[in-house]
Parts: structure tokens; sequence; C-alpha cells
């Protein structure tokens, strides 16, 4: 068996991100220009991980996020990776990540009324919990004073619903 390189694994898991449909293990090593058997090595590792299901040398993938997470496990590079996903995807793989990491999760958590409020992502793990806004930002087009803006509506929210936790969740629970 070839050795499982990162590399690998990263251009493998993007084909199959840019893929629709099922392809053939020839197909994935054609198109990246890769032996059969290092495409097939980084098949059978997602396959092992439950990312994809390889059958008769096809590939099918079972979830994009979990292809994604299995992808990054495996040493697959993140931003790479995750640049496929569309945002729906990536907010699973966000929820994915943090569930792994033993947070039990909520997605699109939203507030009515007057002043809502939304966080893609809430996690609560003990008296720690984390919300997170899901964004792909790119380092050259996205200004620093962009990213400042953002981080800091993001922390508004986050107040906010710290300040409403123990109402809508775990009345014992108090976030500082």
């Amino acid at each position: 068996m070839a050795s499982l390189k990162p590399t690998f694994i990263t251009q493998v898991a993007e084909a199959l991100l840019l893929t629709s449909g099922c392809p053939s293990v020839r197909s994935v090593a054609e198109t990246l220009g890769l032996s059969e058997v290092q495409a097939r090595a980084s098949l059978e590792a997602l396959a092992l991980a439950n990312a994809i299901e390889l059958k008769d040398d096809i590939a099918c993938v079972r979830s994009r996020a979990e292809l994604a997470a299995a992808a990054i496990r495996l040493g697959g590079d993140p931003e790479r990776v995750s640049r496929r996903l569309d945002w729906r995807d990536f907010e699973a793989l966000v929820a994915s990540a943090l569930q792994e990491a033993g947070f039990s999760v909520s997605r699109s958590v939203r507030l009515p009324g007057r002043g809502g409020l939304e966080v893609d992502v809430v996690g609560a793990l003990g008296r720690v919990a984390v919300a997170v806004d899901c964004k792909r930002w790119s380092y050259r087009s996205s200004s620093p004073s962009r990213i400042g803006e953002a981080a800091r509506r993001h922390r508004l929210r986050t107040q906010r619903l710290a300040s409403i936790w123990g109402r809508l969740c775990c009345p014992s629970a108090r976030w500082r």
C-alpha cells in the first residue's frame, strides 16, 4: 500500500467535494495526476473513517461535512478542504468538530423579536460555551477593519446570548 500523505488526502477530498456523483478510483487518480495506488490509499483511508463508501472501485461521498472532517483528521489541509464546502456544509463541519470535542451542539440558534439574534453554531460543555459565526474570510481580500467589525458584532451577539442563556436552556448555568 502506498504511504498515506496529507497532500494526497487533501487533493482526493477536494476532488470528491468538487465532483457530482460517484467517481472511480481511476478517474480520481487521472484527475489529480496520482497513481491509482496513491488514489486508492487515500480513498481507503477515507472509507475507513466512514466518510465515503468505496465499493467495486467506485467512491461515493456519504456526507460532505463528514468527508471534510475525516480528511482533516487524516492530516488534510483544513483551509483547502473547507473551501470546497458550501455554507451549510461548513456549519455542519464546525458543529461536527465541536461534537467531537464533547460539546452539546445547536445549529442556527435564532431568537425572534426586537433586535433578534442569530448564531450559526452554539456548543456547550459544562460551564463552557462557544458561539460560532461561521465565515470564510480571505486574507487577501478582507481588510483588518472589516474582520474587526465582524468580530465586534459577533462579540455583542455573544454577550446578548450569554445574558439570556439561563432562560433558554439551563437556569443554573451562568456565562462570564
